[in-house]
């Protein structure tokens, strides 16, 4: 006998993890997207109006173009505030 029981079973699932690591899939795959994604969001200017400092971390408050609620972002020390960007309409 060329191969005892031990050795055979090695061999056998060597050539398995071989050939299913070769074998192409070809299912095909489908992503699904809810209806909100579909619906852009609405957005509008928030401008830069004061920096708050403190020891845990600044925080940026910008004000809504249309004059709504203010508008916080917590940075770290290091970073600096942005002068405007898109934010969601309230």
């Amino acid at each position: 006998m060329l191969f005892t029981r031990p050795h055979f079973i090695f061999i056998l699932s060597l050539s398995a993890t071989v050939l299913m690591s070769t074998v192409t899939s070809f299912a095909a795959g489908r992503t699904y997207k809810s209806t909100k994604e579909d619906m852009p969001e609405e957005r509008e200017l928030c401008r830069f109006e004061k920096l708050m400092r403190s020891p845990e971390g600044n925080t940026c408050v910008y004000a809504r173009q249309s004059g709504g609620n203010k508008v916080f972002v917590g940075i770290d020390q290091l970073t600096k505030c942005v002068v405007e960007f898109q934010c969601k309409v309230e």
